[in-house]
Formats: structure tokens, C-alpha cells, sequence
């Protein structure tokens, strides 16, 4: 993500949000190599394994930094700590972590979910890939919203995207449970859900490339980043524990709380961007007192 940020200035949601589609379309790969009768899941292990592999050698290839790149920063673990100081990129994180409370709880699910309506596995795993892969529809959509007026204010316009895709996403939480025990109708809504999960996702990149001190954009990256997948590890085990206890109907509604709470911290951004309030820089906040 730091190296496509560097690519682009303009159009830097889109480029990011493609870049999360590829993303997308790769989680899918495994439940589509599943799909196929009698394949031992050893194989399948292989398979996505060895496309990790060729990723990885195409990315230490084939890809090299823009010419949008900022000099190379003297490392600071210190300046982790403005994920948390600077309010914007505080908000932004927060709204990431509602995203990806879902994200990977859908994702991780999906199959045993639809496997819920008593459906083959085969069947099962052509639909959950179908389900996932979908994404890669609303993660350019997304990048292309979120680029049409960045030059009025493109913080703002990227908040409003994540909001209306968490909207979309937290409604499908509900809706799933509704409709679960009618299963085309609950397939109709893993399309839509599907879809809306993930759009939101570079978007969240995007922000802080754009709110952090552009020094440390992958420091900032970084902190965001692996904050969002150590809550997954407990959102994922948190629907397992629901769906143990009280059914996959409950376990559904309940991932609906991290859009919510992502909504409010999106929308709080959204606030301050249109404020024009800026974050100083902590290092440089004394100089700033003195001038004033």
C-alpha cells in the first residue's frame, strides 16, 4: 500500500482500491480450488501456498517505489504513537478496526455459513468464493467515488465513502439473519454483503496516507494495519463462540457492531476534515507555540 501510494497523487483511491481487489479475488482462490470434487485439502493448501509464492516473487521483482516517495526516515518507534496522537489518523484507525471486526469474520465464515443451509460442498465453496470475489466490484467503485472531488476535500469524501459501504455491509449483517433459513434469499444477500464488506478497505489506507506526516506513511500503514488483524484473530473466534452458543442467525447480527461503531468514528472524521482542523506535528508542536 506504501508503494502505491507513492505511484499516485491523483487518483490514489483508485489505484489503492485495486490493489485491495487483487487482494480480494486471492482470499476467494482457496474456496474456488475447494469447489472441486474429491481434491484432498492438502492440495488445496498447496495450491494457494504456491500462489503465495509466485506474489511474492512478482512483488520482489517486478515492483519498485514512484516518484512520489518521501526520503527515507530515520526509523523512530516512537512515532507509532501518532496513530493515536494525531485525532485524524486516531479516527480513521478506529473506523478501520469496525471494518475489519467484520471483514474477516465474513470472510472466514462465509462457507460454513451457507454449509448452515444444509447445502453440498462443492456447492458451498463455488458460492463462497463467488462471495468474496465480488468484493473486487465494490473496492474499484469505492476508489473511483472516492477520487471525484479530492481536490475540494478528500478526507471527507473518502469518510463518506467507508461510511455508506459500512452502512451497506451492517444492514446485510441484519439481513442475513433475517433470511437465513431461506437460502437463495440469504445467497442474494452474501452478494450484496459481500460486495460492501471490502469496498471500504483501501479507503481506510488512502486517509491515513493522506492524514499522517508523510515522513512515516509506512509506520503509519503498519500500526493501522496490524491493529485491524489482531482484532480479527478475536472477531473471528467471538463468532465461532456465538454460533456454538445461540445459532449463525445470531452470529451474523452480531458482526453488525463493527460497521456501527465504525460509522461513528468515520463520521467524527468526517466532522473534523470539514473543520479544516490539522493535527500539528508532536516534534515540531513547541516551534509551532513559539511562532504564535
Amino acid at each position: 500500500m506504501k508503494i502505491i501510494a507513492t505511484w499516485f497523487q491523483q487518483g490514489r483511491g483508485l489505484a489503492l482500491g485495486i490493489l485491495i481487489a487483487a487482494l480480494t479475488v486471492g482470499s476467494a482462490l482457496p474456496h474456488a480450488l475447494n469447489a472441486s470434487p474429491g481434491l484432498p485439502w492438502e492440495s488445496v493448501v498447496l495450491a494457494a501456498s504456491g500462489l503465495a509464492l509466485l506474489g511474492a516473487g512478482i512483488a520482489g521483482f517486478g515492483v519498485e517505489e514512484g516518484p512520489y516517495k518521501s526520503p527515507p526516515a530515520r526509523f523512530e518507534f516512537a512515532r507509532a504513537a501518532d496513530s493515536f496522537r494525531n485525532r485524524r489518523l486516531l479516527f480513521a484507525n478506529l473506523g478501520y478496526l469496525g471494518h475489519m471486526w467484520e471483514l474477516y469474520a465474513f470472510w472466514g465464515w462465509i462457507a460454513i455459513m451457507l454449509a448452515a443451509a444444509n447445502r453440498a460442498k462443492a456447492e458451498v465453496e463455488a458460492y463462497a468464493f463467488v462471495a468474496i470475489a465480488i468484493g473486487a466490484v465494490g473496492c474499484v467503485w469505492a476508489g473511483r467515488v472516492a477520487d471525484r472531488v479530492t481536490a475540494r476535500n478528500p478526507v471527507a469524501q473518502r469518510s463518506q465513502v467507508t461510511i455508506i459501504a459500512m452502512a451497506v455491509s451492517g444492514a446485510s449483517c441484519l439481513a442475513a439473519a433475517i433470511v437465513f433459513q431461506h437460502f437463495y434469499l440469504l445467497l442474494a444477500v452474501t452478494l450484496v454483503w459481500g460486495s460492501a464488506v471490502i469496498a471500504d478497505s483501501a479507503q481506510f489506507s488512502a486517509i491515513v496516507s493522506e492524514v499522517g506526516d508523510k515522513r512515516y506513511v509506512g509506520t503509519a500503514l503498519t500500526v493501522q494495519t496490524a491493529l485491524g488483524f489482531a482484532l480479527t484473530a478475536v472477531s473471528i473466534r467471538a463468532s465461532a463462540w456465538i454460533a456454538a452458543e445461540h445459532g449463525w442467525r445470531w452470529a451474523t447480527a452480531a458482526m453488525a457492531a463493527g460497521p456501527l461503531l465504525g460509522i461513528l468514528a468515520m463520521r467524527k472524521l468526517q466532522v473534523i476534515a470539514g473543520s479544516g482542523e490539522v493535527d500539528p506535528d508532536p516534534a515540531r508542536a513547541p516551534a509551532q507555540n513559539i511562532t504564535r
